[in-house]
């Protein structure tokens, strides 16, 4: 009876030495946990490399023509460097987005709500209206705070023309450089711009502007590149030769609106970029440019962009636009709104801001305001009187 049990004693002794020796086998087996690498730090100079994959470009839900025509800039130049997927949407849409994708974010701090929270979130450089002040844009790259394996970058500005600095330089900066923070302002990328337009286009601003055939050479400031795709913009169509009524419509049944008539056989077209491309290719349409914000100020003012001191306008707007949502944009521009009809505003501005103003979408033409005088009676035409 005791050999029994010692045998059975000695029995479990055994089992339990050859569990305690498969479950240290399985320990000494499994691979070594070794512990999380810090995630490494960003630098501009992994721009554009690190935004090859999925990214989305993040607009404020109040973003100005101008922030809107950076995004296409960005985009478009993530394109030409092999970026595989690209989605420009506005920042109420971002909860979709925020975790695994890389973002880049444009704005103001009037424009996007979502600075706040990669403010709170991060240690990145808080701009505002003060810093780093009027005309002025920070380029910020750091790690996406939802998703760390993703790239975030900041293009950012005190006010509309910082981001259209920042969105300027990104194509001509250093790659080589070696910080996470950049800054500029508009004054240092502002330069002037070639735009081809055929010699028979007649408008008024071209008088002013130095041209080499059907060159002419503009201020950076009063140029676009491009429209958002689904916005609809102006553009100039000059047809060739006459235009018969069997042109227009034509342009019209392509989706494109004709307003005003330039000589020589052109009219401004209103339209968005896919009826662009469709209209571009009718074999009645000699050339198509955009009406760029240069060509809508007078010559007059043209010559006084590089003084200061008030100045009263007389701003036209194309027929259709929402006068009171331009009136708006002037005011946020520096403007006081003097007086308003249907399609024109009265403005007091400082002449230094035209570039602003002409860079409204929907704006026409701006020139200065003449007060109405009574004429001498020498110059009154016979037969009349001052009665």
């Amino acid at each position: 009876m005791m050999n029994g049990k010692i045998l059975i004693i000695g029995g479990v002794v055994v089992l339990i030495c050859l569990i305690g020796s498969i479950l240290l086998w399985q320990k000494i087996s499994e691979p070594t946990q070794l512990p999380a690498q810090p995630t490494q730090e960003l630098k501009l100079s992994d721009f554009p490399e690190a935004f090859k994959e999925k990214t989305v470009i993040v607009l404020g839900d109040n973003a100005s023509e101008i922030e809107r025509q950076a995004a296409e800039e960005i985009k478009n130049f993530l394109i030409e460097h092999n970026s595989s997927y690209i989605k420009i949407i506005d920042s109420q849409k971002i909860e979709n987005f925020k975790k695994g994708y890389d973002l880049v974010i444009i704005g103001t701090p009037k424009t996007n709500p979502l600075l706040e929270e990669v403010y709170a979130m991060t240690n990145a450089t808080r701009v505002t209206e003060e810093f780093p002040g009027e005309g002025k844009g920070v380029l910020e790259i750091l790690r996406n705070p939802w998703s760390e394996e993703k790239a975030m970058l900041l293009v950012e500005g005190s006010d509309e023309w910082g981001v259209k600095a920042i969105a300027e330089s990104i194509s001509g900066m250093n790659r080589n450089i070696r910080d996470k923070i950049f800054v500029t302002d508009w004054t240092t990328v502002s330069s002037e711009v070639i735009v081809e337009i055929p010699q028979s286009i007649k408008l008024k601003a071209l008088e002013v502007f130095s041209s080499s055939d059907s060159k002419i050479s503009i201020p950076k400031d009063l140029y676009i590149d491009s429209y958002p795709s689904e916005t609809k913009g102006y553009y100039i169509v000059q047809f060739k030769g006459p235009i018969y009524e069997e042109y227009k419509t034509q342009v019209i049944d392509l989706g494109g609106e004709l307003l005003d008539y330039i000589p020589k056989n052109a009219f401004i077209v209103r339209m968005n970029e896919s009826t662009r491309d469709k209209v571009q290719k009718l074999s009645v349409v000699q050339w198509i440019g955009i009406y760029q914000p240069a060509y809508k100020i007078s010559p007059n003012l043209l010559k006084k962009l590089n003084k200061t001191g008030n100045v009263n306008l007389t701003v036209l707007v194309f027929n259709g636009e929402d006068i009171l949502s331009i009136s708006y944009k002037i005011e946020a521009a520096g403007g006081v709104i003097l007086t308003s009809t249907q399609n024109k505003v009265r403005v007091l501005i400082d002449v230094s801001k035209l570039s602003k103003i002409a860079n409204i979408k929907g704006v026409k033409y701006i020139e200065e305001y003449i007060p109405p005088q009574l004429l001498p009676k020498e110059r009154l035409l016979e037969g009349e009187t001052n009665e």
